[in-house]
């Protein structure tokens, strides 16, 4: 699943860095929530990520960034992120809360 995170499916990398997080002492909730990221990357295995904005098709570079302030009710942190892409392929992102 690290790999499938890091390298090819880059939207299931914070569960999948929380789940490393109890990969020594996993609970049920722990395999039942692999087990769903495990189901959703058996249903997108044929989706792909394009882009289809003019003004990005014509870049050679470009970066993007956005934040959230307080977007989660519950712990109120924030969240936010940035990309980077080089001749319209991903090479750099993260994504914080």
């Amino acid at each position: 699943m690290l790999y499938a995170a890091n390298i090819t499916y880059l939207d299931i990398a914070r569960i999948a860095s929380k789940l490393l997080e109890f990969s020594q002492n996993p609970l049920l909730i722990h395999d039942a929530a692999a087990i769903r990221v495990i189901a959703y990357l058996n249903q997108t295995k044929t989706l792909i990520i394009k882009n289809l904005k003019e003004n990005i098709i014509n870049q050679i570079f470009v970066r993007a960034s956005d934040a959230l302030f307080s977007n989660n009710l519950v712990s109120r942190k924030s969240a936010e992120g940035y990309l980077f892409t080089l001749f319209r392929g991903l090479i750099n992102w993260q994504s914080i809360k």
